[in-house]
């Protein structure tokens, strides 16, 4: 494997120590080949600490740190080589990551996927910052599953956990980020998908009472009230399913009658009562807005 005149020491609990007599080589190379042939070969992962250069003799505390710097692995990429042991920035402070984990769930319930990844990446830095354990990181990640479980089971959102990555076997954090993108990622499409189907339903619901109240003293915020939306979102989604707002909609309801009722013998008054105008001068001007004619032409041109 080396060139280089090298000692390999089985040492326990799945880790070897590789001893170079002569110290001026290229270690870093050389422990690279070293890791990738066997990962290949094993279809394996390999995190390789490497401490300072020191005599054979101090052995036994060069071992002892290289440990020291394998318990860090888990904040860095699994095929990182570990040169030095990670010292944290500043102490964890749970408000910091509370506040993260806030905005994380604001911007999921907005279903806003650029600013949840924005956010959990946020959160991860700020653990790999302050070096934060293993214990600690999921207790955090699971604080934000839980907090979508009860939404996901009244909207009966079918999401396997099972089949999800099991963070508690997870030995690195970008793992454990992984998983919570593609759940929350998941999260978001469920929702998006029961907010589609229940804004079509409110929708039909509107639109049918629309056409059974159109010639009375109808609303935007009453109609909005019977099928319990909000008036400006019923106003935009008018904009979105019909393509004209809801002024407009009522206007062409009304002149549709109107035009059916133009041959039924009945007086112009009549028909204005009759599809929800009290005021002539109003139904005569939305009747020429959509026809082109005020009524009496519309009338002779028929006749």
């Amino acid at each position: 494997m080396f060139k280089e005149k090298s000692y390999v020491i089985e040492a326990h609990q799945h880790r070897i120590v590789v001893i170079f007599k002569d110290g001026d080589i290229d270690l870093e190379n050389n422990i690279l080949s070293l890791k990738y042939e066997t990962e290949n070969k094993y279809k394996t992962v390999i995190s390789v600490a490497l401490t300072q250069y020191d005599k054979v003799e101090n052995i036994k505390g060069l071992y002892d740190k290289s440990k020291e710097l394998l318990d860090d692995r888990f904040n860095l990429n699994k095929r990182l080589i570990i040169k030095k042991k990670l010292q944290a920035n500043k102490s964890f402070d749970r408000k910091i990551a509370s506040q993260i984990i806030d905005d994380i769930v604001l911007s999921v319930n907005a279903k806003k996927k650029d600013k949840v990844i924005l956010y959990v990446d946020k959160l991860s830095a700020y653990f790999k910052d302050v070096n934060l354990n293993k214990a600690t990181v999921i207790n955090m990640v699971m604080q934000i599953i839980i907090a979508f479980k009860e939404e996901i089971e009244n909207y009966r959102i079918d999401i396997n956990m099972e089949e999800k990555s099991d963070i508690y076997n997870s030995k690195y954090l970008e793992d454990i980020i992984k998983f919570l993108k593609s759940y929350l990622m998941e999260v978001i499409e469920k929702l998006r998908e029961k907010s589609s189907k229940l804004e079509d339903t409110s929708m039909e619901k509107a639109l049918i009472y629309i056409q059974k109240n159109y010639n009375k003293n109808i609303s935007l915020g009453i109609v909005a009230k019977e099928v319990y939306l909000n008036e400006s979102y019923l106003s935009r989604s008018f904009k979105k399913y019909k393509g004209m707002s809801f002024t407009e909609y009522i206007t062409k309801l009304r002149m549709k009658k109107a035009i059916e009722l133009m041959n039924t013998g009945k007086s112009i008054n009549e028909i204005a009562n009759e599809v929800g105008y009290t005021d002539y001068r109003s139904f005569s001007l939305n009747f020429k807005k959509y026809t082109g004619y005020i009524p009496r032409e519309y009338l002779k041109k028929s006749d």
